[in-house]
């Protein structure tokens, strides 16, 4: 709905009709807020109109900096966006990157998250969502399984903010596991930590249990 003062002392509102096609009713009201009155209507396609959809890929579209076989497919119901088809992708090799590489369905592709991976050990939980809205992706680059949550943000997913590697950050957790879901319909995430005293062969394995409040993964 919009309402716009007039230069003769009346507001015109118009009312989305609802269809998605810009249908609506443009209406000249006399007096301020609920106390108005419409003294004219009239049908107008003066309406926003809902941003057309397309059909979700069944590939994923390519992007110069990710490689091409693809190890996972879901779609995310995301809270701003729509249906949003995720794919991962990785490249086969040790030593290399993956990607998660998103749809939506207008056909906007989202700015891709590169993750280290080695070879194709890039998945999905199952469930791959949670009741939080976020996205679970189990990788491992190389030794130990880490867990990459997709968060959803009004334009896509939130930043890993990865640190001085390529596989641990914020919201990818190395030595990891996602734990669930629950009776409350969330994971937890189980994260280990070796303190490699004497040496990591011998060292105590010691874990920690991360829920979600919201925001981030907390203790």
């Amino acid at each position: 709905m919009s309402d716009t003062n007039t230069a003769n002392g009346t507001r015109t509102v118009i009312f989305d009709a609802g269809s998605g096609d810009g249908a609506g009713y443009r209406t000249t009201v006399q007096g301020a807020g609920e106390s108005g009155h419409i003294t004219n209507i009239v049908v107008c396609g003066c309406a926003a109109q809902r941003a057309p959809t397309v059909a979700l890929p069944d590939s994923p579209p390519r992007t110069s900096s990710c490689p091409s076989i693809v190890t996972g497919t879901t779609d995310v119901q995301h809270p701003q966006l729509g249906t949003v088809r995720v794919f991962l992708l990785a490249s086969g090799t040790s030593g290399s990157k993956g990607c998660v590489v998103s749809v939506t369905g207008t056909g906007t592709v989202l700015p891709p998250i590169e993750i280290g991976v080695y070879d194709k050990s890039l998945t999905f939980y199952s469930p791959a969502s949670d009741r939080t809205g976020n996205t679970f992706v189990k990788y491992n680059p190389g030794r130990y399984d880490g867990v990459l949550v997709l968060v959803p943000t009004p334009t896509g997913f939130a930043d890993p903010e990865f640190s001085t590697s390529d596989y641990i950050g914020r919201l990818a957790y190395y030595y990891a596991e996602a734990k669930g879901p629950g009776a409350d319909g969330r994971y937890v995430i189980e994260q280990s930590n070796n303190d490699c005293m004497p040496s990591c062969a011998g060292g105590t394995i010691t874990k920690r249990t991360l829920k979600w409040n919201g925001h981030d993964y907390v203790e």
